[in-house]
């Protein structure tokens, strides 16, 4: 089932020249020590592992996401979660917010406000940039619900934003209460 995924233009920046970086380490991303292409051309998932489609001088690469950490895009920066799919993050404070990664590399690359797509998840949190994505689920019957769950349990610091969120896993509301979160830590 493919998904309708909306973004706000405000959000992604209009780059004449796509530029894409990989990172195979936090501390490469960190170092700005990357693998350079000058353009995204698509992501190819088999069995939930993402394969990028990237070009520089002409020729096309083939990159498995779960041989690196991350990527930039357009200076938009994506993390690769445990099943080597992207999530671009859109926000980093307290706890950073992603959504997801398909979805925005197409919007970027096709510069459009939404994109369909049918890998990952709309959502995901972590602590930081160097810890585990956890997903928020997207349906009635997933997997998530248990990893947003241990997740809650192992960050009580994060009460006061899963109060806001509640069982609303919309993207749409758990960006609002995230921004929210973020508002109120400052």
């Amino acid at each position: 089932m493919k998904i309708l995924f909306y973004l706000s233009l405000i959000l992604l920046p209009v780059v004449s020249k796509a530029n894409f970086v990989i990172y195979k380490t936090y501390e490469d991303y960190l170092a700005k020590k990357g693998e350079v292409f000058d353009e995204y051309e698509k992501c190819v998932s088999i069995f939930a592992k993402c394969t990028l489609y990237l070009k520089r001088d002409g020729k096309t690469f083939k990159k498995a996401c779960s041989s690196f950490w991350g990527f930039t895009y357009n200076d938009q920066l994506f993390r690769v979660d445990k099943l080597s799919q992207p999530a671009r993050v859109v926000i980093n404070g307290k706890i950073v917010y992603y959504e997801n990664g398909y979805a925005n590399l197409c919007m970027i690359r096709d510069n459009t406000a939404s994109a369909y797509f049918d890998i990952g998840y709309f959502c995901y949190v972590s602590k930081d940039l160097t810890s585990k994505i956890v997903p928020f689920p997207g349906s009635m019957v997933s997997d998530a619900y248990a990893q947003i769950k241990d997740f809650k349990a192992e960050n009580p610091k994060y009460k006061t934003l899963f109060s806001c969120i509640e069982k609303n896993y919309q993207y749409e509301n758990v960006k609002a209460c995230v921004e929210s979160f973020e508002k109120a830590a400052k």
